[in-house]
């Protein structure tokens, strides 16, 4: 019996024994099975997340079907031919043959219904590549016309969708970060941005004005930013103010930003730190401004500069980019010099400025006005050189066209001032009173008058009655260079010098003497760095920047109404005042 009991127990171990070799190799193969499968798996959103085309996940959309949705566009027509895209779609191309029969539009709706729609792409024609922000919408394909296209034609069309699963796809090489788009912010002002378009889209335009890069210590997701924008809201150009890199010019540096970028109707301006240790133009150019040489509508200004202008002509609209400084190699540091010289200053008063009837005109570069009072007010340089004739040709300015702005980066932080438009004054001496007179123009609010020596001088402003001709109004005896507010416009005004009793003057006192009247002004908007760095703090009241967050970068779309001659600033990130909601930050320019 004891023998029994012993081979059972025998038997039992061995068959335990075996068991667990049976179990062990079971659960140490599915160990390694899932661990090859996750190997794979993360093969995978590495070769998704790095690939721009993400090329798993595509789906071909061959089914046609009549779509009953609220259409967005035009309400009234909500029976369409359409394609149902998968959902989690991200992407679609779309290749048109016949482009000329129908056009179509892109719509994403919250519920598999379509009856709350919350994104269009607007109006297209032709083949097309169109990023989707948010996967989780589900979106339709839809054709404009039931009764130009039928159901052989869509299906005649290839139209592929690409697909992301997952949050590592999602934040993908093309797109930016979640985090912009956490409590609607994106969509917000993807939103608001769409709707200014609309409302300017007969006599205006939008773009992007991004600067002060500083690509070395940039956050690196402005380029997602900028392309998310350009696919949602049809911007197709962006203005930059200079200054890609940072120390020590690198041709690779700046070129690496191009890169991230892929927008070729990016237009810069050359700024300081961009010529870096070279000071050398030709460097430049082949690494920021190179792609620029094909474009039709760009005008280069004389051989080998980095200035130029962009030609609108179905808007009416010229753009003109500055080049603030000039390459100096023999200068230590950042080899250049601030100056425009004076080629740049006769090719910008008498070539760029030159337009037709009803243009306008919208002027970059990365400084136009240099500096700073003890107040924080705006000065007009004239030690560099170049500058003061630049800003009076802007101020002076009487052609055909309207200067509506001038943008600019350099300082790292935001503001405005204005630059008033100026129109010298009539003038005529009397021999018989030794009066040198200036016939002020009809609704005139403002006149400024500046003499080298006005003791010698003095000037009064007399207001004369339109109907008695009599004089109404005397400023009285005035001695210094100021600016004086007219408040009754419907007054003749003149500027009087008088000759000072026992005071000589000659001609070159008389020349001295001008007199000039303002009927309005062109906003110079000076914007923050779209450059994140931890050890720069903000100035003045600027928003405090932070890696990770929306506030990394700053930049703006910019919208311009030609008919309410008023500029839109909807920013892009860090809002420009800490007192402003960065949700709904726009600011608001008037010129004219």
């Amino acid at each position: 019996m004891k023998r029994f009991y012993i081979i059972c127990a025998g038997w039992a171990l061995l068959l335990a024994l075996i068991g667990a070799m049976i179990f062990g190799g079971v659960y140490f193969t599915k160990k390694i099975n899932d661990l090859e499968n996750l190997t794979k798996e993360a093969q995978r959103l590495a070769l998704l997340s790095n690939n721009k085309d993400n090329e798993s996940d595509v789906d071909m959309v061959s089914e046609v079907c009549e779509l009953s949705i609220g259409d967005p566009l035009m309400p009234w027509l909500v029976e369409r031919i359409g394609c149902e895209l998968p959902t989690k779609t991200a992407k679609i191309d779309i290749e048109i043959k016949n482009e000329w029969k129908y056009s179509y539009f892109i719509a994403g709706y919250e519920d598999p219904a379509y009856l709350n729609c919350v994104y269009d792409s607007g109006w297209m024609s032709g083949s097309q590549s169109i990023t989707l922000a948010d996967p989780d919408l589900y979106y339709v394909f839809v054709s404009s016309d039931t009764k130009a296209a039928d159901e052989e034609d869509i299906a005649d069309h290839k139209i592929t969708a690409w697909r992301k699963y997952t949050d590592a796809v999602y934040q993908s090489s093309m797109m930016p970060p979640k985090y912009y788009f956490e409590n609607g912010y994106m969509q917000g002002k993807v939103e608001y941005i769409r709707e200014l378009i609309k409302r300017t889209a007969a006599n205006g335009d939008a773009f992007m004005f991004i600067t002060d890069e500083h690509w070395e210590m940039n956050a690196k997701q402005s380029p997602k930013l900028a392309n998310y924008l350009s696919e949602t809201t049809g911007i197709n150009k962006i203005f930059s103010g200079g200054d890609r890199v940072d120390h020590g010019y690198d041709i690779s540096v700046a070129r690496e930003f191009m890169q991230a970028l892929g927008n070729d109707n990016y237009f810069p301006a050359a700024g300081n730190h961009d010529f870096g240790d070279y000071g050398d133009e030709s460097l430049l150019y082949a690494s920021s401004f190179m792609h620029l040489s094909q474009k039709s509508n760009v005008t280069w200004g004389d051989e080998g500069s980095l200035y130029y202008y962009v030609q609108d002509d179905a808007k009416k609209i010229r753009y003109i980019v500055l080049q603030a400084f000039e390459p100096n190699p023999t200068k230590e540091g950042l080899n250049v010099t601030i100056e425009y010289n004076d080629e740049q200053i006769e090719w910008f008063k008498n070539e760029a400025l030159n337009v037709d009837e009803g243009y306008t005109i919208l002027i970059f570069s990365h400084v136009f006005l240099y500096g700073y009072d003890n107040s924080q007010e705006f000065m007009i340089p004239t030690t560099f050189k170049g500058y003061s004739e630049m800003y009076d040709a802007v101020a002076d300015y009487d052609g055909k066209g309207e200067i509506a702005a001038v943008l600019q980066g350099h300082f790292h932080w935001e503001d405005s001032t204005e630059i008033y438009k100026r129109t010298m004054l009539h003038q005529r001496y009397e021999d018989a009173e030794g009066e040198l007179i200036y016939d002020v123009p009809e609704g005139t609010a403002e006149i400024y008058v500046t003499a080298n020596a006005p003791e010698k001088l003095p000037y009064r402003v007399v207001g004369y009655s339109g109907a008695s001709g009599e004089p109404v109004y005397d400023s009285g005896l005035l001695d210094k260079s100021q600016k004086i507010d007219l408040h009754d416009l419907d007054l003749r005004y003149e500027v009087v010098f008088e000759k000072k009793e026992g005071v000589e003057i000659d001609s070159a006192d008389l020349d001295s003497c001008k007199a000039y009247s303002v009927r309005g002004s062109i906003p110079l908007v000076v914007t923050a760095c779209d450059r994140y760095a931890a050890e720069y703090p903000p100035s003045f009241d600027q928003s405090e920047r932070v890696f990770g967050t929306i506030t990394e970068h700053a930049f703006d779309v910019v919208v311009l109404d030609k008919l309410e001659k008023k500029l839109y600033f909807v920013r892009i990130g860090a809002p420009a005042k800490q007192s402003d909601d960065s949700l709904a930050e726009v600011r608001e320019f008037y010129y004219g």
